[in-house]
């Protein structure tokens, strides 16, 4: 479900834009929050805002110079259309990350990424399926665009990690860094 020509286009746009802003409801900003500390680990500002009403706001003040991905499993949420809207208004470039299958959200994108469609929208258990598709997709998307300057992401994120973590230990042999 992972097509290399959408792959490519979303880390073109996140590779262009100055800050990243992912846009949601519910569990999938939550999902969104370990893709954030990973892109800050290399030197990426990425915003979530929790706040409904403050990611409509937020969106009128985009430039084209951001980015933006949305998270709707369904690609039908009003409020989430709208936004999207605001974005080709202005200009500002998104990726969106869907279920598979037409649905208005990935008609209005030109990187769109599929959730896996194996869920229904109220009759599951917990959406399991969903929620690791998109902890996939933003991995893949983080490590993709790693790999477009690898070395010097590498060495960001080596010397952020030894500034931030630098006092972790452990007596596992398999653990300990050798440097």
């Amino acid at each position: 479900m992972l097509h290399h020509d959408l792959l490519q286009k979303a880390v073109q746009i996140i590779l262009k834009s100055e800050d990243i802003h992912v846009y949601s409801y519910g569990t999938a900003l939550n999902l969104a929050e370990s893709f954030k500390e990973k892109m800050m680990k290399i030197g990426k500002n990425v915003y979530i805002t929790n706040n409904l009403n403050y990611q409509r706001y937020e969106v009128n003040c985009l430039s084209k110079k951001d980015c933006v991905i949305f998270i709707s499993y369904s690609g039908e949420t009003k409020s989430i259309i709208e936004m999207a809207q605001t974005c080709i208004y202005k200009n500002v470039p998104f990726i969106s990350i869907t279920s598979y299958g037409e649905n208005t959200l990935n008609s209005m994108s030109e990187a769109n990424l599929y959730i896996s469609t194996r869920e229904n929208l109220t009759h599951n258990i917990a959406n399991f399926n969903s929620n690791f598709s998109i902890n996939f997709l933003l991995d893949i998307l983080y490590s993709a665009f790693f790999s477009m300057n690898y070395d010097k992401n590498y060495e960001y994120k080596l010397s952020v990690t030894k500034k931030s973590e630098g006092k972790r230990t452990s007596t596992n042999p398999i653990l300990i860094d050798k440097e």
